[in-house]
Order: structure tokens, then sequence, then C-alpha cells
């Protein structure tokens, strides 16, 4: 996995892919989803529009990680971007993956990670040791063993932020958990699409939820916001679950669905697109800015 994120690094520094960097591949595209905050909502976690009972209107994204589109079938991370709509015209672009953690412990270690040179497989791990030392090396290697994997349905994955974001006056993570009841549903297996369709069946039979969870900030030891390759220490910090993503039953493989798809497809999400009380935080979310300004105004 490690020598295949290093060939999709080298076709893009010979412009040999898509507008972008990565989670090039739009599986599905959602226009009329809407997140409901529980009545229940803990004060310590009802900040500006996060107000118990509230629901906000939202479009979403469900991605392949790969920066060059391949097939469904093959193995990869998974990515939802959501964007909530606010009153008056604002919005809040929220980003998760479907793995815990960043491949990257901050931004210096993903330049170092970057700048390992092009080769084959037979010395990879030697390189990368050049570059990161024996024991981060061996790390990204169990890393993208774990996390790039084969997906059965979106709609049983859960999602995680990553990195560290602003929650009112504190740091926090967020995941979106998965309440899918039943298997996957039972549509023709492979195929390019296979996650669109299989997402496509779902819809047709009922509604899509997830529930959205915050981890709080403790320490720089259990929960560190530099260090995005560390998972947060749910003992010391357990995630509370505030709300519930719904996407609503539908058609989507229809042509309606399929408009849908093309004018999300063509949307730049970023996790800077938020209100002061939610700003990104961590070394790698200020690199994440300059790499989707960059691929925004490429598109454009």
């Amino acid at each position: 996995m490690i020598g295949e994120m290093l060939r999709v690094r080298q076709a893009i520094a010979e412009r040999k892919h898509p507008p972008r960097m990565m989670y090039a591949k739009t599986v599905a595209g959602i226009a009329n989803a809407f997140l409901v905050m529980d009545r229940m909502l803990p004060a310590e976690l009802a900040v500006a529009h996060f107000r118990p009972g509230a629901s906000l209107p939202v479009i979403l994204r469900f991605s392949n990680a790969s920066a060059i589109p391949q097939p469904d079938t093959a193995p990869d991370m998974r990515g939802l971007a959501l964007r909530l709509a606010l009153p008056g015209g604002a919005r809040h672009d929220m980003i998760f993956a479907n793995y815990p953690t960043c491949l990257a412990r901050d931004a210096e270690q993903f330049f170092e990670f970057a700048m390992i040179p092009p080769g084959g497989d037979e010395d990879l791990l030697v390189r990368l040791a050049d570059r990161l030392g024996e024991a981060e090396s061996l790390r990204i290697a169990a890393y993208c063993k774990a996390s790039f994997r084969l997906c059965a349905s979106l709609a049983e994955e859960t999602f995680w932020s990553g990195c560290a974001y602003l929650w009112g006056d504190s740091p926090a993570r967020f995941e979106l958990r998965s309440l899918a009841l039943r298997p996957a549903a039972r549509v023709p297996p492979g195929g390019a699409d296979a996650l669109r369709a299989e997402l496509a069946a779902r819809l047709l039979a009922g509604d899509v939820r997830y529930r959205l969870a915050i981890q709080k900030y403790v320490d720089e030891k259990n929960t560190p916001i530099e260090d995005a390759a560390t998972d947060w220490d749910r003992q010391t910090a357990p995630p509370a679950e505030i709300a519930t993503l719904v996407i609503p039953r539908q058609d989507i493989a229809g042509r309606g669905g399929a408009m849908t798809l093309r004018r999300l497809d063509a949307l730049g999400f970023n996790p800077w697109n938020a209100p002061d009380p939610f700003r990104p935080l961590g070394s790698l979310n200020r690199l994440r800015r300059l790499a989707y300004d960059t691929g925004a105004a490429a598109r454009r």
C-alpha cells in the first residue's frame, strides 16, 4: 500500500491526475440530508448552531481516498464530507475518513514522507526508514495495511475527523457512527461503482443514519493536538453522542441522483469553511488549508 501511495504521488507530480489531490472519485452525493441535535444535548457541547433539538440541512459527498479514480472494489480509504447550511447563508464543512487517525503525525512528517524517492517495492521500507527512521516506517506500513481495505457498504462504516478542531473553548475530535441495522443490500458483486449501487439499494428501502459523537481534549498525553497519528484515549476522553445525521429514503440511481452527483462532485469542501468556534487545529490542518485551496483553484 505504501508503494501504491508513492506511485500515486509520482503521478500527481507528473500531472497525470485529476484536479483533486486526494479523494478524487465521488462515490455518491446527497443534497437533502439533515443533522438533528439531541434534545438532551450536554451544555458544554451546545456551541453556536449546535443547540438542543435544532435541525440543519446538510449536503454530503462520499468518496474514495485515492488521488487517481479507481473501482470501488479496490482497497482504499473512504471519505465523507459534510456541509451544514447555517442561518444567514453561512456554512460549516466537516471532513471525515473511515480510519480514526492520520498517516503523518504532523506537517513536517508529511513533507518527509513526500520526499521519499521513487523506486521499487523491494527496498521501500529502507527508503522510508532513511527519511523517517525504522520505528516510524514500520508504523506507517501498519497504518497503510489497516486503513487501505475493502468496503462492503458506506452505510456500515464509521468515519472520524482524524485531526483536532476547536469546539467552543476546547479542542475536540469527532466521529460519525453507523446506525445500519441490516446487512449490505444484495446488489451484483463487483463493478466500478459497487459502493454507489449498494447505497442506492439501501436508500430505496429506507433512511441511512449516523450518530455524531464529540471527543473533547483532556491533556497532551492522552489527547495530543499536534500528533494526528495517535488515537485519542477513549477511557480518558470518552466520545459523547450529540446528534443524528439522516440521509432520507430516495432514489440516487435515477436521473435526479445522477444530476446531484455531478453537481456535488464540482463542490470544494474545506474544513476551514467553518465558523470561528470550530476552527481547525494543528499543523496538518494548516497544511490541509493550502492543499484544499490549491485544489479548488485548479478546478476553477
